[in-house]
């Protein structure tokens, strides 16, 4: 699902798809938040199906967060992980869990439920 927000922009189903190959690639900029105004970064991800199978590659990249704050990973509203930044500021999300399948929002929270940066796809 594409949206600008508010409004779903394009929805595809990527799945049932036996014998043919479908392939989703999107880099979006991340959204700061209450806990980090000040966040920059991107949030990649690539989902591939092929015979039937459907396979996510993702990467969320940010900067300007608090130095050594861990933080929830949220996908869809479910808890997928956590992460800490380094002393920099710094957070690289390399994978999700495998079951994981469908993504359209992550975020990272901190342990007083702020949100920190979003990605929207």
């Amino acid at each position: 699902t594409v949206s600008d927000g508010a409004t779903v922009l394009l929805t595809g189903d990527l799945t049932g798809t036996s014998k043919s190959r479908s392939s989703f690639n999107a880099i979006v900029p991340l959204i700061a938040g209450e806990a980090a105004p000040d966040a920059t970064g991107i949030a990649r991800l690539k989902s591939t199906t092929k015979k039937g199978k459907t396979k996510n590659n993702f990467l969320l990249n940010a900067n300007g967060l608090p130095p050594g704050t861990t933080y929830t990973v949220e996908v869809d509203g479910a808890t997928a992980g956590t992460v800490t930044s380094n002393g920099g500021g710094h957070v690289i999300v390399k994978k999700l869990p495998a079951e994981i399948t469908t993504i359209n929002t992550v975020r990272l929270v901190d342990d007083g439920g702020l949100e920190a940066v979003r990605a929207e796809f």
